[in-house]
Parts: structure tokens; C-alpha cells; sequence
């Protein structure tokens, strides 16, 4: 099976279970949320975890750049 990459955007129960989920069938994830207690939380079961305002451009743009420089 070709590994994907998924992007998961709130942390939630639906957020954070999907990205559970998606790592426990072997796929890369990016689990994104405002609050840095549901990223600390979720950081152990995902590929990555980022705290970010998904709503604000330029946080938006600076995690973009980030990833590219890992």
C-alpha cells in the first residue's frame, strides 16, 4: 500500500480520531489545532503535530516554509 500524506485541521473528537486513525493504517500525518493542549496530546500518535491559527495567512505561510526546511 503507497503511503499518503493527510493533513488534519482541528483536534477535536472527529479531528484527532481521524488522524488516530489514518497513522494507525500506516499514513502520514500533520495534525494541526489552535489549542497546544489537543496538539501535545495528539503529537505522540501522528507523524507531526502543529499548534497554528489556521484561519491567519501568515501563520499559515510560516508553517509552509517550516515544512519545507525539515
Amino acid at each position: 500500500m503507497k503511503v499518503k500524506q493527510y493533513l488534519v485541521f482541528g483536534l477535536g473528537r472527529f479531528g484527532s480520531s481521524m488522524a488516530r486513525a489514518l497513522c494507525a493504517q500506516g499514513q502520514e500525518v500533520l495534525a494541526v489545532d489552535s489549542d497546544q493542549e489537543l496538539v501535545n496530546q495528539i503529537a505522540p500518535h501522528v507523524t507531526q503535530a502543529l499548534q497554528l491559527d489556521a484561519t491567519d495567512e501568515e501563520c499559515r505561510a510560516a508553517a509552509r516554509l517550516a515544512r519545507r526546511t525539515q
